[in-house]
């Protein structure tokens, strides 16, 4: 109480400095108040951009098991091929760039776009075919399986691998335009065949042939 007594008579013998400080103060604090929320509304809205921006550009998708290539896999050349169409490899004359592949004679050369040889050119090696020849009977089944697999690293040497991973295959994604879904209808031509099988195999063995 003495104080705010005090105070107040040093206000009455000096209005005018008194003021002054009363008014400067009031003053700052209008500005710094002016500061703070132009400073939230305007992170507020960056903020709010950006997750927009996320939630625009990550797309939910489901992946399958990646795909694994060993050396002495059962495994032939046109099947390689079949697999990296599936992932969205495209064939080239020359490996360029990863997600690409190339035919060569008894071989496959692609370059992932995952895993750790991502950005390498990978040369899966396949057993030549045997010489034809007049024979009766059947012909022999043709040779299965990856020989080699070396990798190449620039102008490097090629090293051998054992094992090479590739992309793993996208099942489906969860979103269409700007809504998310739990669920889409696609046609059957879209599945691919081994999911169908798979999915008949567990579900209903004797779906088509139901009366």
């Amino acid at each position: 109480m003495k104080k705010m007594a005090r105070v107040r008579k040093w206000i009455a013998r000096n209005p005018t400095p008194a003021r002054y400080i009363l008014l400067g103060c009031s003053i700052a604090s209008l500005l710094f108040g002016a500061l703070l929320i132009y400073s939230y509304v305007s992170f507020s809205r960056i903020i709010d951009a950006r997750l927009h921006g996320e939630r625009e550009r990550t797309l939910p998708r489901v992946y399958a098991r990646p795909l694994e290539l060993r050396r002495g896999e059962s495994l032939t050349e046109l099947e390689l091929i079949a697999r990296l169409n599936d992932l969205g490899y495209a064939q080239r004359p020359m490996v360029g760039a990863p997600g690409e592949f190339a035919v060569a004679r008894n071989a496959v050369l692609f370059t992932p776009r995952a895993g750790a040889f991502s950005g390498r050119t990978i040369r899966a090696t396949f057993p030549a075919p045997p010489p034809v020849r007049r024979a009766r009977g059947p012909a022999p089944p043709p040779p299965r399986g990856i020989t080699r697999l070396d990798v190449t690293a620039g102008a490097g040497k090629p090293v051998g691998a054992e094992a090479v991973t590739l992309d793993p295959p996208l099942l489906t994604a969860l979103m269409t335009g700007g809504e998310r879904e739990k669920r889409r209808r696609v046609g059957l031509s879209v599945i691919p065949k081994r999911m169908q099988e798979a999915v008949l195999a567990i579900e209903d063995q004797s779906y088509y042939s139901h009366p």
